[in-house]
Formats: C-alpha cells, sequence, structure tokens
C-alpha cells in the first residue's frame, strides 16, 4: 500500500487539477518503438528534479523557524502587486515537494521499463536516485509536521488579552464567571453560591 505522504495532504486540493490516467491505470504502448538515446534525457530530468527537491526542503527547514509574527505584522510578506500571506507560502513550497515527488516516482517507473533497454547499471543508478527522493520525501513530511506545529502553537490561549478582542467585556464576563465556578473569588459569598452552581449542576447529571 503507497504512503500518504503529508505534503500530499497539503496538496489535496490541487491534486483535483492533475491530469489523471484511464480508470485501469493502464497504458497503450503497442507499436512504439523506444530510442534509448532519449531515456538519456529522462534521467538527466530526474537527477535534476533530485537536486531542487533537496533545495526545497533547504527552503522548507529556513522558513519553519520563522514564526509569522516575527517578520510580518499583518501575515504577509511582499509589496508592489508581490503580496502573499507567509502560510499561504510556506503551503505552496510544500505542494511544488509534493508534485516533484510524484513526478520522481513516474520517470523511475517508467526508466525501469526494459523497453528502453537500459543497462543493469543504469537501472540501477535510476532506483538509487529514486531512493535518495524517498529520503528526501521522509525528510519534507518531518519539517511539515513541524512547520504546522508552529502555526498551531503560534498563537497560545495566555497570548490572547482582552484588549486583542473587539468585544473585551464578554471575555472579562466568561473570565470572571470561570473563576467563580473555579471557587478563585475572594468575595465570600459567591464562594458559597460557586459551591451551589456546582452542586446543582452535579444532581442535573446524576
Amino acid at each position: 500500500m503507497k504512503r500518504e505522504r503529508l505534503t500530499t495532504k497539503v496538496a489535496a486540493a490541487e491534486s483535483k487539477k492533475k491530469t489523471q490516467n484511464n480508470a485501469e491505470g493502464q497504458r497503450f504502448t503497442n507499436g512504439f518503438e523506444y530510442d534509448k538515446s532519449k531515456a538519456n534525457h529522462l534521467k538527466k530530468a530526474l537527477h535534476n528534479i533530485n537536486v531542487s527537491l533537496g533545495t526545497l526542503i533547504a527552503a522548507m527547514k529556513d522558513l519553519s523557524l520563522l514564526r509569522g509574527s516575527d517578520i510580518t505584522p499583518d501575515g504577509q510578506l511582499g509589496g508592489r502587486g508581490f503580496i502573499m500571506p507567509f502560510r499561504e507560502m510556506k503551503q505552496m513550497i510544500n505542494e511544488s515537494v509534493s508534485n516533484l515527488s510524484d513526478v520522481t516516482d513516474t520517470l523511475a517507473d517508467e526508466l525501469t521499463n526494459p523497453k528502453w533497454g537500459l543497462s543493469h547499471s543504469e537501472v540501477s543508478k535510476v532506483k538509487k536516485e529514486k531512493e535518495q527522493v524517498d529520503q528526501k520525501e521522509e525528510e519534507a513530511d518531518q519539517v511539515a509536521k513541524e512547520s504546522n506545529k508552529e502555526v498551531v502553537t503560534e498563537v497560545s490561549e495566555e497570548d490572547i488579552k482582552p484588549e486583542d478582542v473587539v468585544n473585551s467585556s464578554e471575555v472579562e464576563s466568561l473570565k470572571r464567571y470561570k473563576d467563580l465556578l473555579d471557587g478563585n473569588t475572594k468575595d465570600k459569598v459567591a464562594g458559597v453560591l460557586s459551591k451551589n452552581i456546582l452542586a446543582n449542576l452535579s444532581n442535573k447529571g446524576e
């Protein structure tokens, strides 16, 4: 069963735009004459994409070290028509890694087709290139996971203050109500009331 990469999940929305094979996943190559010299171009493309993946993953690592709040006041970067949300920029790089990984899968599968007439050493080199891509996919997954954790934890509950909310009075009311239920109040009457409220809630639960 093929492993589902995190970068593939990130690019799920874009995957619908890709050209799909027929339902059976079959190809029709009868009568086609394979020219080994053309396979050399495919091998070079596979190698160059492999190198490009390494460069993109390095960029992913660089960006994962940054919090959006550290480099942008509005969550966006750029200017003069080239403005992009920081989170969207990182997502686009993740999608690029996923798309290029899919291309390498296809090229490697094609080059292992015996009809191309590649030698055993040439096929072994293709397979080794594919193994390197698989390792980079794992690395990209880990970087993406760490980057997603940063996005989730970038704003914590402690970072949100009443003045950050439009209707801060509601926040203060909720906080006072929570303190009341927790018994965190200096008001003795309120403390007694909180015990009665919790008792009534417990009885209803039964």
